[in-house]
């Protein structure tokens, strides 16, 4: 469940050296704390944890494909809100490097670059509206672009301080947040689709016939004022076609096979 980059042990002993890790201790703690905010909000919706990773430039949780958008939204809240209360805690106490540490994160986490949690929340309500592909093109464009800020931000800071490599950090984790192999926005393995757009009050029968199981081919169902609702295969729409025959609705499809 928790998995540990062997760079985070070497990171403590650099650190050490330069009298600086109570100072990444607590910043660690605090990431662990705002995973664990995520972890719960994502048990209790019944979504799958597939890991939790301890990294030197931050902590980030690895969850299975989300059920629906609400509750990705909801579980990349989840982080965030954890850090509003430890800001209203460390007020409370009078702990001005505690509120620092959470009001940094809470604005960094919430910036709209992917895989943050401002990342993911953009991308749920993007995706309500445009098709995934779009959506895709949307955030890797304002992801790059806010990325490069982030670390260049971090390196003047560093370069003027001498001390202050937090945004910097910051910047890293973004870079390397997301697994490769298990990217939430493009894998390598992925086989290239063609998609079609429909929509939801439309029969099969009214629209076109179907004559091939063609996995590659994924049809996005569009509601009266062409908002995307999401998309089905071909293969679950030949499934409800021998159940229920070419009379059939897409919305209705939809319904039973939502993909998202």
């Amino acid at each position: 469940m928790i998995r540990i980059n062997p760079l985070f042990f070497i990171s403590i002993i650099v650190l050490c050296f330069f009298n600086l890790f109570p100072e990444f201790l607590a910043v660690t703690m605090v990431s662990l704390i705002h995973e664990a905010g995520h972890f719960f909000c994502a048990k209790m919706l019944n979504e799958s944890v597939s890991y939790i990773k301890i990294q030197p430039w931050g902590v980030c949780m690895k969850c299975e494909k989300f059920k629906t958008y609400k509750t990705e939204m909801l579980v990349s809240l989840a982080g965030p809100v954890v850090n509003i209360m430890l800001l209203l805690i460390s007020s409370i106490i009078k702990n001005p490097f505690l509120y620092a540490i959470n009001l940094f994160m809470l604005i960094i986490n919430l910036l709209p670059i992917y895989p943050l949690d401002g990342g993911r929340i953009l991308s749920c309500v993007l995706k309500q509206e445009i098709n995934p592909s779009q959506t895709d093109l949307v955030l890797k464009i304002v992801s790059s672009v806010l990325t490069i800020v982030v670390l260049l931000t971090g390196i003047y800071l560093f370069y003027k301080t001498r001390l202050n490599f937090s945004v910097i950090l910051a910047g890293l984790f973004i870079l390397f947040s997301t697994d490769r192999s298990s990217s939430d926005v493009i894998q390598n393995s992925l086989k290239k689709v063609r998609h079609y757009s429909v929509m939801e009050s439309e029969t099969i029968k009214t629209v076109f016939k179907l004559k091939n199981k063609n996995d590659n081919i994924i049809i996005d169902i569009l509601d009266e004022k062409h908002r995307y609702l999401g998309s089905v295969t071909v293969r679950e729409v030949l499934e409800e076609i021998a159940v229920s025959g070419y009379e059939i609705k897409f919305d209705q499809i939809l319904q039973k096979h939502l993909l998202y």
